[in-house]
């Protein structure tokens, strides 16, 4: 057998168990940065959409008000064209983002991501603060 030559199981079936005695080369784990590549997308749509609702919520309870001009203009007219704007503001940027340069757009990502992150708890917190010192 040649030195770099790799013998698997599959390969050699009707050998039996045990007739190979070097193995396939196992992928090393990717970790989290591969796992967050693969579901940035995913945790992207989870914060925009919470950010919606407590942001709804918070509205419904008048822990707050909404700072962005639109989005206050847009919740006068309707939650539902709210939620509805904030999903298709996402989908065009999810449409866009992959003919962006990969630098730029995992950049834009992450300021998404972060951006979000903080926004959102912000928001829980003001709309906690205001329902335990009433």
């Amino acid at each position: 057998m040649q030195k770099n030559a790799k013998r698997t199981y599959e390969n050699h079936a009707d050998e039996g168990p045990g007739a190979c005695s070097e193995s396939a080369p196992r992928k090393p784990d990717a970790g989290f940065s591969a796992r967050f590549k693969q579901n940035k997308e995913n945790l992207l749509i989870l914060l925009v959409m919470a950010d919606a609702f407590v942001t709804l919520w918070g509205l419904g309870t008048g822990a707050f008000t909404e700072q962005n001009p639109l989005a206050r203009a847009i919740i006068v007219i309707s939650p539902f064209l709210f939620l509805a704007t904030k999903l298709t503001s996402l989908s065009i940027f999810l449409w866009v983002a992959p003919k962006l340069h990969p630098d730029l757009k995992h950049s834009m990502f992450i300021i998404l991501l972060g951006g979000y992150s903080i926004v959102l708890s912000m928001n829980a917190y003001t709309i906690l603060s205001a329902m335990f010192h009433a």
